[in-house]
């Protein structure tokens, strides 16, 4: 017999042990219940003790409408497993949150505002470039992570803002801009550490390793062979085998270089910790040095993955562990190999000391970089399908699929009043209301994906966050990566110049009057009459460089990997939320319209301990501080002096920057000398050092090694100009959709050609000059410029990346700037909402 829907709401209300008067406040869900699920049960259940029994008063009779009142507890579902805590959660925070608002509660009630500690770098100088060196050498062990959850409606385009181009001279959209950037990041970071690992293996050719291997006592202590003898001190050591007379040279080298290291003192072997400077133990420097992936990885993928029989590379295996009687493991045993007949004749094999360094020194040894740098953008239900296709369209923009990730931001709901009753829908009667709840879910998101854990387990130690339309954005970027690993930042944020009073939120530091502390960013509008609450009558003010002591936050961090899974396992990734309700009056009673829980990714340093390392990084705003937010009517209201931040300025601001930075003039000051570099060593056209370290004992050239990695022989004199700047003409100013903007040299570049100031500096030489209404594209890897005279549009594009130098005199009719009407339908809107289109009157065009 069939159970009554009265029987089936009793049974449910007995499995979950709910009183059946549970929804005697809410009469219409109550003749309902027989529809639900056990688990909708315990959800209408949940909305009625958290006071929504609003949202059952429209309900109609058993009957009617039933699968809409299904399909709403699938939502309150999503809603509630989408929030940490669940909506009870979100609900009493709403009802915090909106109590205090209307009571006019200051959020700093009790802290005093100071400017914390940062470091301000100045482009090209030695200081940036050392720090542009130290990001890359980091980039490997870093994630990043794309905020990009909008459409472009506010800007007047209507597709998904990543895919609005960044400017129009090459078409590039700004998602495919930060796509090869990171891989050009991870590209360079690789041949840095390829470089690193080559050099490593040089310096290990200093000391004859296979005399070290014959010593008879391999494990003795300096006691043991520094012998005291009539007042002299001497080194005794003994080998397991004689030497044959060509080998002679190497015997006598080793012994001199030890009677060069005599001790100055006589005193007891002790132990000393190298990873100190003192040579003192201590559990820090351990634990970094555990925590640090080695410098040089085992080539097990130059032995496996080669196209050779699985006996072949069995064989190599046991060959580069030294488990086979190869000659040289048979000389160190005191074995005489007679029978080479080629001994004789002195000939010298230029083969590596050990098999494994025969492994690593062959081209491409290490193979390719062998870690991907991970991606992650964040979604939201607007912008996940359109960003998938737009990847796949593309091919990922050259980037392996694997590499990203898309974790999708689900929505929260709306507040109707401030008893935060949950809003309805005005057109459909069983949708709660819903809104974004802010970028600051990206923690929240990260921590639940288990990507952090990932990370962590293959050694990366850094997560960079950044948002959608900022093309500036990677110039400045290696800079900050290498401050965050000088200073050891749990906390980075990047910042430009601020004016006083700006309309840009200023990063603080914020002393409570019970001690703690925390270093945020407090929004323009709150950091004035904070400051003037505190002892600043003046408030927010310009200091004698011109600007606020207090840097524009432009919502860029850098996170330290370690520290923030710490972090999140306490939090789970909750982010202090704020909530921000139009009133209708002055009595805060009734609201304009719905509001919601907001929250922002820079407000996670309000959660740490006072302990932590929050840092900030300024640079200049022409270099990495560019966005596009504003449509053009808004862009052209804005006061002249202050950005646009519109579609045009963000173009215009590129070529800027490019502009600015050819303009740049490189003085070398105090090169290292090095010794230690044999002979054949030379920079390939792909930027890894490639040496026939075998030749070493012959040979003693002097090299210059560069900061950039770069090797001049013969050295360099100190403080000599090693390139001279660009002679870029200065800009025109000219009016877009009502914006007067400085129009520079259309200049664009593909980030592979030059992400850093050292590399582009490596690649111009001589005296070049480009005028205003030139337009130069670079797309491969290996061009040079040199005394270059440009006028006109060239492109240059070479063939699988061969190296191409561009030289003489290019002059012709170019790509000429023409103004559109915003409102001019015929027109693309990615291309009217700037106000003027490209007319390509006439190019050279270079690919080999």
């Amino acid at each position: 017999m069939a159970s009554t829907p009265l029987q089936s709401t009793t049974d449910n209300l007995s499995k979950l042990a709910i009183n059946a008067d549970f929804a005697s406040s809410a009469p219409n869900l109550q003749i309902n219940l027989h529809l639900l699920s056990p688990q909708q049960i315990e959800l209408a259940k949940m909305l009625l003790e958290s006071g929504q029994t609003h949202l059952f008063e429209h309900w109609p009779e058993p009957g009617v409408e039933d699968e809409e009142k299904k399909a709403f507890f699938d939502q309150v579902d999503r809603l509630n497993s989408s929030y940490p805590g669940g909506l009870t959660s979100y609900i009493k925070s709403a009802r915090e949150l909106l109590a205090d608002s209307k009571a006019g509660k200051n959020p700093f009630d009790g802290f005093t505002p100071s400017v914390p500690e940062g470091d301000v770098l100045t482009y090209g100088d030695d200081n940036f470039t050392n720090f542009e060196d130290t990001g890359v050498r980091e980039a490997e062990k870093a994630a990043f992570v794309l905020v990009a959850g909008g459409l472009g409606e506010r800007l007047g385009y209507n597709g998904i803002k990543v895919a609005l181009p960044a400017e129009t001279t090459t078409g590039t959209c700004f998602l495919q801009q930060y796509i090869e950037s990171i891989l050009a990041l991870q590209e360079a970071s690789c041949r840095f550490s390829q470089v690193q690992s080559l050099i490593s293996l040089a310096l290990e050719g200093i000391l004859p390793c296979s005399l070290c291997d014959c010593a008879s006592n391999q494990a003795a202590t300096i006691s043991e062979v520094l012998v005291h003898e009539n007042g002299r001190v001497d080194w005794h050591v003994t080998f397991v085998c004689n030497f044959n007379d060509w080998e002679l040279d190497n015997v006598a080298s080793f012994l001199g270089l030890l009677q060069s290291h005599l001790p100055s003192r006589v005193e007891d072997d002790g132990l000393r910790w190298n990873l100190k400077e003192n040579g003192i133990f201590d559990v820090r420097s351990l634990y970094s040095a555990l925590r640090e992936p080695p410098s040089i990885a085992f080539p097990w993928k130059s032995i496996w993955r080669s196209k050779a029989p699985r006996r072949a590379c069995f064989f190599v295996w046991t060959a580069v562990w030294s488990k086979i009687l190869t000659c040289d493991n048979l000389s160190k045993r005191g074995y005489t190999l007679t029978s080479w007949i080629f001994q004789a004749f002195g000939i010298h094999w230029v083969l590596s000391g050990t098999v494994a360094d025969l492994l690593f020194s062959w081209w491409n040894g290490l193979g390719e970089c062998q870690r991907q740098i991970p991606f992650v953008i964040m979604t939201s239900d607007d912008t996940h399908t359109r960003t998938i296709e737009l990847l796949e369209s593309n091919s990922y923009f050259g980037m392996e699929p694997t590499q990203v990730k898309l974790l999708k931001q689900e929505k929260v709901a709306c507040l109707d009043d401030n008893d935060a009753r949950l809003a309805v829908d005005l057109r459909n009667k069983y949708k709660i209301q819903t809104k974004p709840h802010g970028h600051g879910d990206v923690h929240a998101l990260l921590f639940s994906s288990g990507l952090l854990k990932v990370w962590h387990d293959a050694g990366l130690r850094w997560v960079l966050f950044f948002q959608d339309t900022n093309g500036l954005l990677f110039k400045a970027i290696p800079a900050a990566l290498g401050v965050s690993a000088t200073r050891q930042y749990h906390v980075n944020s990047l910042a430009v110049p601020r004016k006083a009073k700006e309309a840009i939120g200023g990063i603080t530091k914020l002393t409570h009057d019970d001690g703690r502390s925390m270093v945020i960013n407090v929004e323009y509008n709150q950091l004035d009459p904070l400051l003037r609450a505190t002892g600043n009558p003046e408030g927010d003010v310009n200091c004698e460089t011109g600007f606020s002591p207090f840097p524009g936050n432009i919502n860029q961090l850098i996170l330290e990997l370690g520290p923030y899974i710490e972090e999140l396992t306490k939090t789970r990734g909750a982010i202090k939320e704020f909530v921000n309700p139009k009133y209708k009056d002055a009595s805060k009673t009734s609201f304009k319209s719905s509001t919601r829980l907001e929250c922002m990714m820079q407000d996670y340093p309000k959660t740490l301990s006072p302990s932590a390392r929050v840092g900030f990084t300024v640079m200049d705003a022409w270099l990495g501080y560019a966005p596009v937010k504003n449509n053009p009517e808004d862009a052209a209201k804005v006061p002249k002096g202050n950005p646009y931040h519109s579609a045009t300025s963000g173009e215009m601001a590129i070529y800027r920057a490019n502009s600015l930075i050819l303009r740049k003039e490189y003085v070398l000051s105090s090169p290292v000398k090095s010794n230690f570099f044999p002979r054949e060593s030379h920079m390939n056209p792909r930027g890894s050092c490639h040496a026939n370290w075998h030749t070493w004992p012959d040979f003693h050239p002097t090299f210059t090694l560069l900061k950039s990695g770069i090797l001049l022989e013969n050295g360099v004199e100190p403080n000599c100009r090693l390139d001279a700047g660009v002679q870029v003409a200065d800009p025109v100013l000219q009016v877009f959709n009502g914006q007067e903007v400085e129009v520079w040299p259309r200049i664009t570049w593909k980030p592979k050609w030059g992400l850093t100031f050292s590399e582009i500096k490596r690649k111009v030489s001589g005296s070049c000059t480009i005028s205003q209404k030139s337009t130069m594209v670079i797309k491969g890897r290996n061009v040079f410029l040199e005394d270059l005279s440009l006028d006109g549009a060239l492109l240059i594009d070479p063939i699988e990346d061969a190296e191409v130098k561009v030289q003489g005199s290019v002059q012709n009719k170019g790509w000429i700037l023409e103004n559109v009407d915003y409102k001019d339908a015929s027109v693309p809107e990615e291309i009217r909402i700037r106000g003027f289109k490209i007319n390509k009157f006439e190019q050279l065009e270079k690919n080999k």
